[in-house]
């Protein structure tokens, strides 16, 4: 699988759970919080290639616990070209030609 160089992501703030806040004390005595989230890749990638969710805890995800969607994600790849759209033949205007032309 090839992971692409960037990925993006809007989430709606007024969604994110709170209380889902993690608080970690460091080694230096201060305090920092966290929320975490997870991306998970769309089957249909008409236009984002992920959804964006809060985590679920071990127990929740094996209770198979939904989350709500916060919103989205795209995967940027810089170092592939982009495919060129497909363009037709050009059209022949020249008359058929015949082989039994006498010159």
């Amino acid at each position: 699988m090839d992971l692409p160089e960037l990925i993006t992501f809007q989430i709606d703030r007024k969604l994110i759970d709170r209380a889902r806040m993690k608080t970690v004390k460091r080694r230096d005595e201060s305090v920092a919080e966290f929320y975490e989230f997870s991306m998970h890749l769309k089957r249909d990638r008409s236009q984002n290639d992920y959804l964006v969710k809060q985590s679920v805890t071990k127990d929740e995800r094996a209770a198979r616990v939904e989350m709500p969607i916060l919103g989205n994600g795209k995967a940027w790849d810089f170092s592939k070209p982009k495919a060129a759209p497909a363009t037709p033949p050009p059209a022949d205007d020249a008359p058929p030609q015949s082989d039994d032309v006498p010159f």
